[in-house]
């Protein structure tokens, strides 16, 4: 080391020594080390990500609401920030506009009903049982559809 950190006794910071700011923290990527720095972002990401998560889930929770007590899609932004109790910069910062919304509802009404049959297939080893349980599931699920049960409200 030379300059003024050596003449001063500090550590080499590319040394990773606690002196540099950089301390090895277990369980970092790679076995890297990670300054202080970085887990206060980390931290700090973590906690927006959190709350981004929850507005969005809000957002796409009253448009099920909407979806289902209208059987339609012709519900209005603002309809929508109002019953959230969120404003419409926050839907802007989450969602580009309402097609993007109904296709993130959609989305995830797949990826629950998805998950479902593949829970009750998973008991069913037998190759006819599991296409004989999937027929019956999507006929279960069609007829609820008929009857206004919608898929969406099952997400």
């Amino acid at each position: 080391m030379t300059g003024a950190g050596a003449a001063a006794g500090g550590a080499d910071p590319s040394s990773g020594s606690p002196a540099g700011g950089t301390a090895h923290v277990p369980g970092a990527a790679g076995g890297r080390s990670a300054t202080w720095r970085s887990r206060a972002l980390d931290r700090s990401l973590r906690d927006a990500r959190e709350r981004a998560e929850a507005r969005s889930e809000r957002f796409m929770a009253t448009a099920v609401e909407l979806l289902t007590e209208t059987g339609r899609a012709d519900f209005t932004l603002q309809e929508l920030v109002r019953r959230s109790g969120l404003s419409l910069r926050a839907f802007y910062q989450h969602f580009s506009g309402k097609d993007e919304l109904l296709l993130a509802v959609f989305e995830e009404a797949i990826r629950s009903y998805t998950e479902q049959v593949r829970q009750r297939l998973a008991g069913c080893p037998d190759p006819v049982d599991r296409l004989r349980t999937f027929i019956v599931d999507l006929y279960a699920t069609a007829e609820a559809e008929a009857d206004g049960d919608r898929l969406l409200c099952q997400a």
